[in-house]
């Protein structure tokens, strides 16, 4: 995709890479008429309503279960089409995009495959807000729903780039429009990681939640290993 920008390795560091980029998700959404829209501030809403998500994320763990939303890893890009129920704003070979909202909060719904197999997927936070501080809101409400779904998280961070606005709470969501601050959290089950992440640069959000088959990603690399051995 031409002037790629990996959203999936923004969110997740170095996670996942070979996702949608966000130029390609931002311009779908807009193709679709859904532009982002601007909420009144609300900083006190800490709690998920999960009563108001039309396409919840689904348990991991037990069999026959779902890996993600009302998917599991493995599946071909035809079953996801059949089964996702969101509006289709992207389709690519190997990845699609949704338009979703969660809890109020505009979202991006991607589904990445290797050799037609759903590896890894999550959610592009696509709201804006006029109040920064919002971001760190919707951040803590998404958060307290992955704790509520995978319990404790394994690693929950504050990173700071610079010190400016670190003892100054009410500029946190400056910092990270700034690129001076980092929130991310991680979770860990059975066959799946999970990263939240909020950052941000040049005053634009870099918002999402990601998810990534152990199995299926792991066996992608070691392909990906053995090509390159035969090119030698």
């Amino acid at each position: 995709m031409k002037g790629k920008t990996l959203i999936i390795l923004s969110l997740l560091l170095t996670l996942v890479a070979c996702s949608p980029s966000q130029n390609q998700v931002e311009s779908s959404m807009k193709e679709s008429g859904s532009s982002p829209q601007v909420r009144p501030p609300n900083v006190e809403q800490n709690t998920f309503d999960s009563e108001k998500v039309e396409n919840k994320v689904e348990p991991v763990n037990e069999e026959g279960k779902t890996s993600f939303r009302n998917v599991k890893w493995g599946m071909s890009k035809e079953q996801i089409m059949s089964l996702e129920k969101a509006e289709l704003v992207t389709e690519e070979n190997d990845s699609l995009v949704y338009k979703d909202n969660i809890n109020g909060i505009d979202s991006a719904v991607f589904y990445n495959f290797i050799d037609n197999e759903l590896t890894y997927g999550g959610y592009f936070i696509t709201e804006t807000h006029s109040n920064e501080m919002e971001y760190i809101n919707d951040f803590n409400v998404l958060k307290a729903e992955l704790k509520n779904k995978y319990g404790e998280p394994i690693s929950d961070e504050q990173i700071w780039k610079k010190d400016r606005y670190k003892n100054t709470p009410e500029k946190w969501g400056m910092a990270i429009l700034l690129g001076e601050l980092e929130l991310m959290a991680k979770w860990d089950t059975p066959d799946t990681e999970i990263i939240i992440r909020l950052a941000g640069d040049n005053y634009q959000p870099a918002f999402g939640i990601a998810y990534k088959s152990k199995e299926l990603f792991q066996k992608a690399q070691e392909r990906e290993k053995e090509q390159t051995k035969s090119k030698f």
